[in-house]
């Protein structure tokens, strides 16, 4: 049976259709690019990242089975791309998520799961950074010491020559109350 792949129908129900033919025969030579093409069509309805997330997660979804049940696919490039391309936006909205609490002064609500969220989920992102930054500064308003020291401790490691990390943490240790 040979797979039939239509590129100009990027439709879900199309993906879909092209899904269930890649599980009838799975070893035809475009099995791979079916998935790719699902992946992006999922992609493609997930039009603002900021929003709910299920699309951008089902994408992701199509990219990992891709990469596992076809290892050596000439598509390996492009699908890390799609891969990191949808790492980023569901990290970034998982930090704008954690804004939105900060702002409001709930910094607890901030960290975790939000910016926590963004390191353990997506530690390659282009939000980690900023995530780690913004723990920082949500235990430095809640003055937990002990916290910001090791927070420091963690951002001084990973980024040494980081002007903002110099300045948020001093070379002196970190005095005052502890409120973990």
């Amino acid at each position: 049976m040979r797979l039939r792949f239509d590129m100009p129908h990027r439709t879900l129900f199309g993906e879909v259709t092209t899904r269930l033919a890649i599980t009838l025969a799975p070893t035809d030579t475009l099995a791979d690019d079916a998935l790719l093409a699902a992946a992006r069509a999922y992609r493609k309805l997930w039009s603002n990242p900021g929003l709910e997330s299920t699309y951008g997660l089902a994408a992701r979804g199509e990219l990992d089975l891709l990469l596992s049940s076809y290892p050596d696919t000439p598509l390996r490039e492009e699908v890390f791309r799609e891969l990191a391309s949808i790492t980023d936006n569901l990290a970034e909205k998982e930090y704008q998520n954690g804004m939105f609490y900060y702002k409001l002064g709930n910094y607890p609500g901030a960290v975790t799961p939000y910016f926590r969220g963004v390191l353990e989920l997506y530690p390659t992102s282009k939000r980690a950074r900023d995530a780690r930054i913004m723990v920082l500064k949500s235990y430095l308003k809640l003055k937990w010491v002990n916290e910001v020291r090791e927070e420091c401790g963690v951002l001084r490691q990973m980024y040494p020559d980081d002007a903002e990390v110099r300045k948020l943490c001093p070379a002196a240790p970190v005095t005052g109350d502890a409120g973990s």
